[in-house]
C-alpha cells in the first residue's frame, strides 16, 4: 500500500489558515502601532485647544473641583471634560458656555487664560 495524502481541500485550508494568520498578524500590529500613536498628543502646546484645555484645568483646580464635579455643573459627560482638558476636541461654544458657569467665571475671564 502507497503512502497517504491527505485531501487537497485539507491542504488549501491549512495553507489558507497560515495565510489568515499572517494577515492578522500584520493588521494586529498596526493597530497596536497606531494606538500607541494615538495615545501621544500630535498638537503643539501652542494649539488653541491645547492651551483652552490648560486654562479650563488651571481653573477647575484652583476651585477644588475634580472632573466628575466640574461635568456635572457643566452639563457634559467627564471623558468629554478630561479630552478638554488634554486638548483633544474641538469645544462647542454652548459647551464653553457651561464650563464657564460651571467654573462660575465669565467667558472673557475663561477666555484670559487661554491668552496667558
Amino acid at each position: 500500500m502507497g503512502v497517504r495524502h491527505p485531501p487537497r481541500d485539507a491542504i488549501s485550508l491549512a495553507g489558507a489558515a497560515v495565510v489568515s494568520h499572517r494577515y492578522t498578524q500584520r493588521i494586529q500590529f498596526f493597530t497596536v502601532a497606531a494606538m500607541g500613536e494615538r495615545r501621544t498628543n500630535p498638537d503643539p502646546p501652542t494649539d488653541v485647544r491645547v492651551r483652552f484645555g490648560d486654562a479650563v484645568r488651571r481653573l477647575r483646580e484652583d476651585r477644588g473641583l475634580n472632573q466628575e464635579e466640574l461635568a456635572h455643573r457643566a452639563g457634559i459627560h467627564r471623558t468629554y471634560l478630561s479630552d478638554v482638558e488634554r486638548g483633544r476636541r474641538n469645544v462647542a461654544l454652548v459647551n464653553i458656555e457651561g464650563l464657564a458657569r460651571g467654573l462660575g467665571v465669565k467667558l472673557a475671564e475663561l477666555f484670559a487664560g487661554v491668552d496667558a
